[in-house]
């Protein structure tokens, strides 16, 4: 029998809830062996290699003569220069608060003493749905029974709500020598005051209006990993959900703002059987703050519909996400393209609150939440991330994308751009806080939360 891997247990857990749009997943805090076997590996963070699942690292060579060095360098550490000076105030307390192990002790109340149960606070705002928060729990290897464990809640200020929770059995048994294993969930949304701008890429702001949905879905599923860091994933989930008028907010409401046949499935309860296939492909060095190795999924979802055919669709799904350390440590270069595409079937048509979103959560995030709705979207990320202080990284990035029809309307034409940058608070190997600003040409947006963008 192999030794447990933690890596299938995480992918399986994230896979249990796969059908459901993703949430900020918090990380099992290190133990003080843990933390001090990082602080000792940190001076060797961009050291080349390769990943725990044998992928190669990509090395860039820096020049060899200091001045050319110095001339490479500059570019790069002058956003650096210019934070570090910005965030003098907060790069003092920060460092206070690393001095006197603040966050350590905060997670040591907070979790027991073998760190097998934990719990943490979740921070949210920004971007459509206000300021908000809640609250996580995790347990694993509860009862001794090698079960892992994991609630959710969050509430904003809009009264938007949200819960999940998710059990999982990693390596359950193995097939092939290859570890099996298992995991369900549920996930509740209520949002109150969702967007929707209407369909395709040249929707104008002047069109914006507002509605209620209110979802839950429910899913189980076994995941393989039948080669190190390869993963398939096949699971099942029912879905269902309805949309309603916003009565929350001070704008339109869509049924007020759009036809009914531009917003079907407005008003109905709709019922999903959701099987749904998923590969997936993991050398990334670390799951909180990677900085060599990638994530790439392919995935196909079936949604077919329970008591009628209207609404029935196929979606497919392709994420890829590259990490490349730098020649000085904290320094990477990340990379994300992501396709989304749905097929409408048997003469049905997709409810229009689950067509593919371009938005502040693709991310394209100098753009506010559901700016851009229709059948298909591609976007594309670049972040820069360097360090500032020894608690806090910056981030420079430029999102791209656009929603089509068909792949037929797929043109350079009407792709968004935006940009901007953003502050990340990091503590025991990981990424605790981020505050992003950014702009696509209708306003800057601020973004505040516990989940990562790429």
């Amino acid at each position: 029998m192999r030794p447990p891997k933690k890596t299938a247990g995480i992918v399986l857990l994230a896979f249990a809830l796969s059908l459901i749009p993703p949430a900020a997943w918090a990380v099992k805090p290190p133990t003080v062996a843990e933390r001090r076997a990082a602080s000792a590996k940190c001076a060797d963070e961009a050291a080349p290699g390769k990943t725990p699942s044998g992928d190669p690292v990509v090395k860039i060579t820096p020049p060899p003569t200091e001045i050319a060095r110095r001339i490479v360098y500059f570019p790069l550490d002058l956003p650096a220069w210019i934070l570090r000076i910005a965030t003098l105030p907060v790069g003092m307390l920060f460092e206070f608060i690393e001095k006197k192990q603040v966050i350590e002790r905060v997670a040591d109340a907070l979790s027991n003493e073998k760190k097998t149960i934990w719990a943490y606070p979740i921070i949210e705002g920004g971007a459509g749905s206000g300021f908000g928060g809640g609250a996580g729990f995790n347990a694993v290897d509860l009862f001794g029974r090698g079960v892992n464990l994991k609630l959710t809640y969050r509430n904003h200020i809009n009264l938007s709500q949200s819960a999940s929770a998710a059990v999982g059995k990693p390596e359950m048994w193995e097939l092939a020598d290859r570890p099996v294993s298992l995991a369900g969930g549920v996930k509740w949304s209520r949002p109150t005051n969702d967007s929707y701008f209407g369909i395709g890429p040249s929707t104008t702001q002047s069109m914006r209006s507002y509605y209620m949905a209110n979802n839950t879905s429910i899913g189980a599923g076994a995941a393989w990993e039948f080669y190190p860091g390869l993963t398939a994933n096949a699971g099942i989930a029912y879905d269902v959900g309805t949309s309603g008028g916003n009565t929350y907010g001070s704008g339109p409401a869509v049924n007020a703002a759009f036809p009914a046949a531009d917003i079907p499935g407005f008003g109905r309860w709709i019922h999903y059987f959701v099987p749904g296939l998923k590969l997936q492909y993991d050398t990334r060095d670390n799951i909180s703050l990677p900085s060599r190795g990638g994530i790439y999924t392919l995935s196909f979802s079936r949604y077919q519909g329970l008591g009628s055919g209207d609404f029935d669709f196929n979606q497919y799904e392709l994420d890829a996400r590259h990490f490349f350390p730098l020649w000085r440590p904290r320094m990477v270069l990340a990379l994300h393209g992501g396709i989304k595409a749905q097929q409408e079937t048997g003469g049905g048509k997709i409810p229009f609150y689950k067509l593919s979103t371009l938005d502040v959560n693709s991310p394209l995030r100098g753009f506010t939440s559901g700016r851009f709705h229709d059948r298909n979207l591609i976007v594309l990320n670049a972040e820069y991330r360097f360090p500032i202080w020894e608690a806090l990284d910056g981030v420079l990035f430029f999102d791209t994308g656009r929603v089509f029809h068909s792949f037929a309307d797929l043109t350079m034409k009407d792709f968004k751009l935006s940009g901007g940058g953003g502050l990340r608070m990091r503590a025991m190997g990981l990424m605790l806080l981020r505050f992003d600003l950014a702009y696509g040409g209708e306003g800057i947006q601020t973004l505040v939360g516990i989940s990562k963008s790429l």
